[in-house]
Parts: C-alpha cells; structure tokens; sequence
C-alpha cells in the first residue's frame, strides 16, 4: 500500500512540472529592434526590423500588431519595408492617423501616437524571422522607447486559422538611441504630385499623376495608405478611386512624403427602359416614362408632336412621325445616356355627307322606299 502511494505521488510530481513547463512555453516571441547610432541626426531616418520567434508547430491566420512611439523625438513612416512574403497578401500598415492616445507607460496622453499592422489570411502560416522593417523619420536626438501596446486589448494579438487568440506570446520592445554628433541633418526632397488631366474621370478612364524630379531620387506610390506593388517610377496611373501618396526619396533613409491627391472615379449613367404608346391622333396625348430618374425629354419634330421635358406627356399636332428621346446627363466625364422612341401621329377623324343635297331629310309616302343616305369618313379610320 505505501509502495502504491509513493508511485502515485511521483507521477504526480512529474505530471505537475510538465504541466508548469508547458504553460510557461512561449509560443511565439515578437521582437521590436534596436537602433544606437552615436552619428545619427535629425532628419535621418532609422530602420527597426520588427521579427517573430514560433515555436514548432505553431501557425497563424491573423496578426494585429501596434507599436507605441514619441512623436517629439520621432515621425512614423507609414510603409514598411523588407515586407515578409509568407504575409504580403493582405497585409495593412498605417501611422500618424489616430487621435491622441491615453497615458501608456512612459508616453503621455498627447505625445503618444502608433504606428499599426494587420495580416489575415485563410491558410495559416509560420513566419520566423523578420516580418518586416518599421521606420521613423528623426525629430529629436536622444534616448526613446519603442513599445508594444500590450495594454489595450486586441491591439497585439497572433490567432490561428480558427480566429481563436494563440496564448503564451511574449512581446519583446525596442529603443532607439540617436547622437547629436555626425553628418549634417537629412534635407528631405520635395514631394509633390502633379495630375496630367481631370482626376474626376468615368469609369474605365485614369489620370496620369507625376511626382517631382531630380538627381538620385526614387519613389514609392500608395493608395489609401498601402504601398503600390511595383509604383516605383516618377509617374503612376491611377485608375482607381482613392487617396493616392508618393514617398519621395534622395537616399535610403531620407525622405519625404506627399500630401493626399484625391481620385475620383465616376459610373456611366443609364437611361432606363422607356414605356408609353407610340401612336397618337392630332390633338391628343400619350405620357411617356423611363425607369431611371433625373433625365429630360425632347422631341425631334415639335411640328409634328411636343412632349413636355418633365414629364414625358406627348402631345400630337400634326399627322407625320418624331422621334422623343429621354436624355440622362453623365457627369465625370462621362458621355450623356439616351433613349429613344419613335411616335406616329394620325389626323383626327372627319366626316361627311356623301350622298347627293337633301337627301338627308326625305319625307316619303306609306310604303314608298328611302334613296340610301351615304357619309364618307377621314383621318385613322
């Protein structure tokens, strides 16, 4: 019996430190790196590899990521670089568009700022290595931590192919260090964008934009925030509707970033299925009418028939045929859409006496037959 218990205590034991051992095990680890350079200045721009640690057999569908920053010693650039190709399909990135953030640590409620990354895919994936590289544009030498923002839920999350959150995930941050000896500052290039034509355009159009040039400058187009694959050149065309953004460079970690050019892109108007009868006598009316509002009418031949622009009443005048047309504008660039249909207009009807005078008025004798009485008829009939 006490032979019985003292297993039974050991493998107790033993399950209880593979239980603890197995808890403690981090997942995955994500690392903000490190930036220390005694050279930097302001104006320059560092680069942080942001990198992730999954331990074996671990895989992810979803990644939520947000990292604190100071924005008297840094500004975010929004587009990341060395992008990791297990995650470059739908992958969203943006800073500096979010309101003042609450106190986080050592941020205040308003220097704080973040910068945020989103990854979704329906195939898990592992991803060791470095996802890709963050980076800011310097505004003051010195010390500044770069932090997770672990303390807001949702905002630093792994989740797998189920969107249930992969727990035992460590969070590791990153600083940067920027001495005020060294080169001269950074001088940012220009970035300005220049349409060759209407930005506003109908759908199946586009608008050439074009950046400024110079010597040794490079460039990198964005639309609503997220980088252009391949839109690396002085000119883009755009067409699609959206914000678009250059990123002008003159060395790899000086640059500036352009101001919104705004793209509009305009649908091709329709001008519905008409209905109404096409034939009408002189002096007489038909309405007609489309399925699509916000057009007008008009007739070919108003000696022959009117119709009033509103409301699609026709009026006959004359016997012969017009054609009315139902115009709906396009705006944008876009060509006007007509329908049309064709209207007969017939003379009214007359009739007339034709037999011979007084014939319509016989007095007659008992049994004495009546000479025909006979009328003739013009117009439709």
């Amino acid at each position: 019996m006490l032979r019985k218990t003292y297993f039974s205590s050991i493998f107790l034991l033993l399950m209880g430190l593979l239980m603890a051992r197995n808890v403690s095990a981090q997942n995955i680890t994500a690392t903000i790196g490190n930036f220390n350079s005694a050279n930097c200045a302001v104006g320059d721009t560092v680069v942080l590899p942001v990198t992730t640690s999954m331990a074996a057999g671990i895989t992810t569908g979803a990644i939520s990521l947000a990292i604190d920053y100071d924005t008297t010693k840094l500004q975010c650039i929004s587009s990341v670089t060395s992008l990791n190709s297990a995650i470059s399909a739908g992958f969203l990135s943006n800073c500096g568009l979010f309101g003042n953030q609450s106190p986080n640590g050592v941020y205040s409620a308003t220097t704080r700022r973040q910068f945020r990354a989103a990854w979704f895919a329906l195939t898990p994936v592992s991803v060791n290595g470095l996802l890709f590289n963050v980076r800011f544009r310097v505004l003051a030498t010195g010390n500044t931590p770069i932090n997770w923002d672990v303390a807001t839920g949702g905002n630093c999350e792994f989740a797998d192919e189920f969107a249930d959150v992969i727990p035992n995930v460590s969070f590791v941050n990153g600083a940067v260090t920027c001495g005020s000896a060294g080169p001269p500052p950074c001088t940012p290039p220009s970035a300005i964008i220049t349409a060759a034509g209407p930005t506003t355009f109908c759908q199946g159009g586009s608008v050439v934009l074009n950046a400024n040039t110079g010597t040794g400058l490079t460039y990198q187009w964005a639309l609503n925030g997220t980088n252009i694959s391949g839109a690396t050149n002085a000119s883009y065309t755009a067409n699609a509707a959206g914000s678009y953004t250059v990123t002008v460079f003159n060395a790899p970690t000086c640059s500036t970033l352009s101001s919104i050019t705004s793209v509009s892109v305009t649908t091709t108007p329709t001008a519905g299925t008409l209905s109404g009868t096409q034939t009408v006598c002189a002096a007489g009316t038909t309405a007609f009418a489309s399925t699509v509002q916000g057009g007008s009418w008009s007739s070919s031949a108003t000696g022959v028939a009117t119709i009033n622009a509103s409301t699609g009443l026709v009026t006959g005048v004359a016997a012969g045929t017009a054609t009315m047309t139902y115009t709906v504008p396009g705006s944008g660039g876009c060509a006007n859409a007509t329908a049309t249909r064709t209207v007969t207009v017939t003379p009214s009807n007359t009739i007339a006496l034709g037999s011979a005078a007084g014939t319509n008025a016989q007095t007659l004798s008992l049994g004495a037959a009546i000479t025909n009485i006979t009328y003739t008829t013009t117009g439709a009939t």
